[in-house]
């Protein structure tokens, strides 16, 4: 929540550092949906700057995290 108040209020920095807290907690503690959320705020957060690449990388979560919540992912 805190990434997502920051990045809509324009503070990209802020906004990174709150979504990388919450992977180091979501995690280790097995939170594959909030992990999902935090990796797709990063990658909005790259788009936004303007880093293609990187928010394509940033897109698509370790394989771990589909696979927990039951997705399946079509390549």
């Amino acid at each position: 929540m805190l990434g997502e108040v920051a990045a809509r209020s324009g503070e990209s920095a802020q906004a990174a550092a709150h979504f990388h807290a919450v992977l180091a907690v979501a995690g280790p503690r097995g939170m594959r949906a909030l992990e999902a959320h935090a990796w797709a705020g990063l990658s909005r957060l790259a788009s936004a700057a303007g880093d293609r690449a990187e928010a394509t990388r940033l897109a698509e979560p370790p394989p771990r995290v589909p696979r927990a919540l039951g997705l399946i992912v079509a390549r």
